[in-house]
């Protein structure tokens, strides 16, 4: 949830010089190339500069590129930028390394001179390692690949009934460039329920500053069955949270309250957290004694069943200091299920004076294709509801968001049963419609939509939404009539929607 663009890492002030040169260099080209030959012979050629064609500041420079911006851009400036280019997408994409595949990777390790940062430990035993998996792992922890690793994924969980294995330790602390560590085991036992505080050696990571941790939701006991989230302890959670004390990014599912309320309270280092608030079993109301005073960005992950209350009273404790809000994970369901939607109903702070980036991300996989049955054909729209004053039912951007900069609508990576282009489209342009093309704002700058399929001229628009009591209706509009009006709204974009 980094307000810079995903992958994006501070530039250093020689990118800033170089870069828009290239660019320039680019377009010059690509002018001279549309004059006729007798006026391109006038044109004087001039060598590239060093610094553009040796492969050591290549790399460099690389490094700092947004991937976004070496797909969309950097691959087409030259022959020269482009095999840089893909050298370094190639490595930012995941490996998943598994004791049957390892072998091969170490070997291409050693003459590959860019090696994968994102790497997947899967499918080792840890707890009860067999000598084959151990030395595999040694060795890999021995090659020069681990110098470039910045986001480790293991199928492991610390706890207490047992000590952190100490080729795990060792991982952590001979990469110098992680900065992103993701548990997630594949099983869950319960040993697993012992209290972990604190890692017996006391040893820290201070250059890790994300944390990513992923529990199943159950664990089956023959007939019998225990909610992992509601079992493990806080103590648990809090011990593998001290092993990164310099941590800014926490990333959760599903936290009991008395874990909410620690991460959001206190004088901890997190600037962001994403979260999944649980309310299956009601419980007190949100008691948040301090607020943290580095808290910025937050994320809720919500789910149809398992609707919270406390959305409201997290967003009213940091009104004042967020700068980006992101509500993921919104299922889809059809306009008859109402109360679904209006069960999803999260009520916005009057004011969010810094609030600079909104996101609401949608779930690719209608609700009722899963759970649910529908008329057949029947409209799909997002279980989600917002309120964004008690006196407003629009929202009013000058008071309610005065330095919003950027919008995003997008779509959580879900591989099963994905939304067609067209329902997608719809979707969006449904959300967009009932809750965000209404007024005008002149702050925001940057919105990011599903655009239609290619050669889309109508679609179908839900103008009115059902409340469990009025039917929904729908029409057909032009799809340059739409973008006009999200234009109108928001007058300053850098992107000339009117053209899409």
């Amino acid at each position: 949830m980094d307000l810079q663009p995903r992958g994006h890492i501070s530039q250093p002030p020689f990118l800033r010089v170089i870069l828009p040169k290239v660019l320039a260099r680019r377009v010059h080209n690509s002018e001279m190339a549309l004059e006729p030959r007798g006026q391109r012979e006038e044109h004087v050629s001039q060598p590239p500069h060093l610094a553009l064609i040796l492969p050591e500041i290549l790399d460099v420079i690389m490094s700092y590129v947004p991937t976004t911006d070496l797909l969309a851009s950097v691959t087409h400036v030259s022959r020269g930028w482009e095999d840089a280019a893909r050298h370094h997408l190639a490595s930012r994409s995941l490996v998943d390394l598994t004791p049957t595949n390892m072998p091969a990777y170490l070997d291409t390790a050693k003459t590959c001179p860019y090696p994968h940062k994102r790497v997947h430990l899967s499918d080792f035993n840890f707890p009860q390692m067999s000598p084959e998996e151990s030395n595999l792992l040694q060795a890999f922890i021995s090659s020069p690949s681990t110098v470039r690793i910045t986001e480790l994924h293991l199928d492991y969980f610390p706890h207490g009934g047992e000590p952190i294995p100490a080729q795990i330790l060792a991982l952590l602390s001979t990469s110098p460039s992680l900065k992103y560590v993701h548990f997630s085991p594949k099983e869950f036992t319960p040993e697993m329920f012992q209290p972990f505080a604190m890692c017996p050696t006391r040893v820290k990571f201070p250059n890790v500053t994300k944390l990513g941790i992923d529990l199943p939701q159950t664990l089956y006991f023959g007939d019998m069955s225990t909610n992992i989230v509601r079992s493990v302890s806080q103590e648990t959670i809090r011990g593998i949270v001290a092993l990164f004390p310099n941590l800014k990014r926490l990333q959760c599912d599903t936290l009991p309250q008395d874990l909410v309320e620690y991460f959001l309270s206190g004088n901890l280092s997190i600037e962001e957290i994403s979260l999944r608030l649980d309310r299956t079993i009601k419980q007190r109301p949100l008691s948040i004694v301090s607020r943290s005073i580095f808290l910025t960005q937050i994320e809720f992950k919500i789910d149809t069943f398992n609707k919270s209350t406390d959305h409201h009273a997290i967003l009213a404790t940091f009104a004042d200091r967020l700068e980006k809000l992101k509500i993921s994970g919104v299922d889809v369901v059809s306009p008859e299920f109402c109360n679904l939607i209006r069960a999803g109903t999260i009520t916005l702070p009057e004011v969010l004076p810094k609030l600079k980036s909104l996101e609401i991300s949608i779930c690719p996989v209608t609700l009722y294709c899963r759970f649910l049955r529908a008329p057949k054909n029947s409209p799909k729209v997002p279980a989600l509801n917002l309120k964004f004053s008690k006196a407003e039912e629009c929202v009013q951007y000058a008071n309610q968001f005065p330095v919003l900069e950027k919008f995003v609508v997008s779509k959580v990576n879900y591989s099963a049963h994905p939304l067609n282009e067209v329902e997608w489209f719809e979707i969006s342009a449904a959300l967009l419609y009932k809750f965000f093309l209404h007024g005008e704002s002149l702050t925001v700058q940057n919105v990011h939509v599903p655009l239609p399929p290619k050669g889309m001229k109508r679609f179908k628009l839900l103008t009115n939404f059902p409340d469990c009591q009025n039917k929904f209706a729908a029409e057909r509009v032009l799809c340059s009539q739409f973008f006009r009006r999200m234009v109108t709204t928001f007058p300053n974009l850098n992107t000339n929607l009117e053209r899409v």
